[in-house]
C-alpha cells in the first residue's frame, strides 16, 4: 500500500489512521492529571515540520516559515516512520520525540540546519526495529543511525534487508555511510585518488587537505593549515574561502571582516573572491541582491528558484511545487 503524505504536515490517510489509533489507545477518558509524558504522536510530524522551517528562517536559509512548507523538501524519513508507526510497525518514543523537536530547535546557523548529531538524536524516536540482514520494505525500519534497506525503491514497496553501519575504518582506509571512520577521523575525498578516505581531523595550524579541519577551522589552500574561522564581526582575510564561521556571513573585501550577507534590496558583496555574493534566499543580479523566486514565479536564467523547487522548463519556466512523496507501507 502507498500513502501520500503532503508536502506540509500529515494528511489524509494516514491522518485518519492515527485517528483510529488514537480512539483506541489506553487511558481515554482519564481525568486525572497527567505528568509530562512528551509529544503525542499525533503532533510530532507537524512539530518536526515547524522547528525546522523556523530554524531554516533563523539561519537565512528560508525568508519564512510559510515560504519554506512550500521550497523546501519534507524528510521522506518523518514520513516513513509516521507510515510506519500508524501501522503498528515500528513505536513511538514521546520523551524522545520532544527531545528531537528541542534538538531542531536549538540547531546553531554554523552548518546545516540538521546537523549528523540532530539526526541522531532524532533517529531515537523509533523503536521496534529491524536488525541486520532482516527483511524490510523502508530505512527508517532499520535499527541504527545511518543504516539503510538495502534494495528498497520508495512507494513502490520493494523488498529489501537492513544493512547497519558495521566498519570503524582507520586512517587511510576506504570510507561509505555505511562504512564510516572512527571517532575522530572524518570521510573526504583523497585529491590523489579521488576516492573517499578516512583523515585524522587537524587542529589548528596543522597540515590539511580541504574540510579536514575540526569543527571552526578551515584549511588554508596557500599554506595547507588549518586557521580558526572568524565570528560575526572579526577580523578575515578576504582573500581566502570558508574564513566566517556563520553560514550567513561572508569576508568584505571592504572592511576585512565577517559581515551579514546582503539581502534583497541590497548591493552584492563583495572580496577578492567574488562579487555576488547575497544571503541564501536571493541572487546576485548585476550589482545587486534580489529575492530568489518561490512556486509560481520565473525562474531564474530559466532554471534557479528559492530552496529545492525545480524549474518546470520550456516554455514556461516558472518554479513548480514540490511533489508529495509517497511512502510504502506494505509492511508483510
Amino acid at each position: 500500500m502507498v500513502l501520500g503524505i503532503h508536502h506540509r504536515f500529515v494528511l489524509g490517510s494516514i491522518a485518519a489512521l492515527m485517528g483510529i489509533a488514537l480512539a483506541t489507545a489506553p487511558g481515554c477518558g482519564d481525568d486525572s492529571e497527567p505528568a509530562d509524558e512528551g509529544l503525542p504522536f499525533e503532533q510530532f510530524a507537524e512539530s518536526f515540520r515547524q522547528a525546522q522551517c523556523e530554524t531554516a528562517v533563523r539561519c537565512g536559509v528560508m525568508p519564512d516559515v510559510e515560504t519554506c512548507f512550500d521550497a523546501f523538501a519534507p524528510s521522506r524519513a518523518i514520513a516513513e516512520a509516521v507510515a510506519a508507526v500508524t501501522f503498528g510497525d515500528i513505536t513511538y518514543d514521546p520523551q524522545a520525540g520532544e527531545t528531537c523537536i528541542d534538538a531542531v530547535k536549538a540547531g546553531n546557523c554554523q552548518g546545516y540546519v540538521l546537523t549528523p548529531a540532530i539526526l541522531e538524536t532524532c533517529d531515537a524516536v523509533f523503536g521496534n526495529r529491524r536488525g541486520e540482514e532482516e527483511a524490510c520494505v523502508a530505512d527508517i525500519q532499520c535499527e541504527g543511525f545511518g543504516s539503510i534497506c538495502e534494495g528498497a525503491c520508495g512507494s513502490d514497496c520493494c523488498p529489501g534487508v537492513c544493512r547497519g553501519v558495521t566498519a570503524q575504518g582507520q586512517e587511510g582506509d576506504y570510507c561509505t555511510p555505511l562504512e564510516p571512520c572512527s571517532e575522530g577521523l572524518k570521510c573526504l575525498n583523497n585529491p590523489e585518488t579521488d576516492s573517499p578516505q578516512c583523515y585524522v581531523a587537524a587542529g589548528p595550524n596543522e597540515a590539511c587537505v580541504a574540510f579536514q579541519c575540526i569543527d571552526g577551522y578551515s584549511c588554508n589552500p596557500m599554506n595547507a593549515r588549518c586557521f580558526k574561522q572568524s565570528s560575526t564581526g572579526e577580523a578575515c582575510n578576504p582573500a581566502l574561502g570558508e574564513v566566517c564561521a556563520s553560514l550567513n556571513d561572508y569576508c568584505d573585501g571592504e572592511q576585512q571582516k565577517c559581515i551579514a550577507l546582503p539581502r534583497p534590496g541590497e548591493p552584492c558583496g563583495v572580496n577578492q573572491i567574488a562579487a555576488t555574493y547575497c544571503a541564501r534566499t536571493s541572487y546576485c543580479a548585476g550589482t545587486t541582491c534580489e529575492a530568489l523566486p518561490s512556486v509560481g514565479q520565473p525562474c531564474v536564467g530559466e532554471s534557479t528558484c528559492l530552496g529545492q523547487l525545480d524549474c518546470s522548463g520550456d516554455p514556461d519556466f516558472v518554479c513548480g511545487s514540490l511533489p508529495s512523496p509517497s511512502v510504502c507501507v506494505n509492511f508483510e
